[in-house]
């Protein structure tokens, strides 16, 4: 009985482990983000662009109008055609979360907008990822 109570911690971390290949983003059983539609002015939009790396390039990389003031913005998530599945972006605030774009589908753009206060922004996907400061109005 003694020895089989010490392999219980070595086989619960094998369980653990997984593989160390990368990181799987697990499909989300949640509906697509609802996205915004009309006009929106230009120096008050967010745009992100994510490539997957399915067709052996991928990156996330941002633009951001300078000195942009709180209050609202349109983020905009622009899927790169040759994603192999929908992507989702959480955007946080100094490290607490703020809104979430899930479902982005290749070679779409899906834009969110949203009443955001002055601060430091992370938006990611996956294991990468884009940041971008909203200064005092």
């Amino acid at each position: 009985m003694r020895s089989a109570l010490l392999l219980v911690p070595v086989v619960l971390s094998f369980v653990a482990c997984g593989s160390d290949s990368g990181v799987a983003q697990l499909p989300s059983t949640l509906p697509p983000t609802p996205c915004a539609s009309g006009s929106f002015e230009e120096g008050r939009t967010v745009k992100i662009s994510v490539d997957d790396v399915v067709d052996g390039f991928g990156g996330m990389s941002s633009r951001t109008p300078s000195d942009l003031a709180s209050g609202l913005i349109r983020l905009s998530i622009e899927a790169d055609a040759g994603n192999k599945s929908p992507i989702n972006v959480t955007l946080s605030r100094d490290g607490t979360e703020v809104s979430v774009v899930r479902g982005v589908p290749a070679g779409a753009v899906c834009a969110v907008d949203l009443d955001l206060r002055p601060g430091h922004y992370v938006a990611k996907e996956g294991e990468r990822d884009v940041e971008f400061d909203i200064i005092e109005a």
